[in-house]
């Protein structure tokens, strides 16, 4: 577990790719199982999104779904255990390092967001900082450089906030 929490790490600064992680179903199972609590436990301070379980379990399956469709695409389809791992493991850290910035995030009696400029600044840090580090799995998932993992992160996390919006309005 050491040695997992350790690779993870190194995932979240660029220093190591999705190959790194164990390809093993429990470990995957597992870390779905903490992003859906963790993505969950931070619904109260999304009140924008309005978070709630079905819209993280959209979230989580659509991801998967990404994944393995894009990863068929490019004929690697055996790389989609290690790859979904990292996402959901990263995502979780960058997650668990927002929550005491989500927390400082106030709404007004008129029900308007009232965010800080610094609180601004910071949430825009980790945005970008998990825009890279995706950017670095699907760069070794799909082993092309970096520019080309970029351009897959951005196509990537557009269309996964374009279908979990589509399928939550659903519900």
């Amino acid at each position: 577990m050491q040695q997992l929490i350790k690779t993870v790490m190194q995932l979240c600064f660029l220093r190591a790719g999705p190959q790194h992680l164990p390809a093993k179903s429990s470990y995957l199972l597992l870390s779905a199982l903490v992003y859906l609590s963790v993505r969950w436990l931070s619904a109260p301070w999304l009140v924008v999104v309005e978070t709630n379980f079905i819209t993280v379990v959209v979230e989580l399956c659509a991801i998967a779904a990404l994944v393995y469709l894009f990863l068929n695409l490019v004929h690697k389809p055996e790389r989609a255990l290690q790859t979904l791992e990292a996402l959901w493991l990263v995502s979780i850290v960058i997650w668990m390092i927002s929550f005491p910035v989500l927390a400082q995030i106030q709404q007004s009696d008129e029900g308007e967001l009232q965010i800080s400029d610094n609180i601004q600044v910071v949430l825009l840090i980790l945005m970008v900082w998990e825009l890279l580090v995706t950017a670095n799995i699907f760069r070794h998932a799909v082993a092309q450089k970096f520019s080309i993992g970029i351009l897959i992160a951005l196509a990537y996390s557009a269309l996964l906030y374009w279908v979990v919006n589509g399928l939550t309005l659903m519900f």
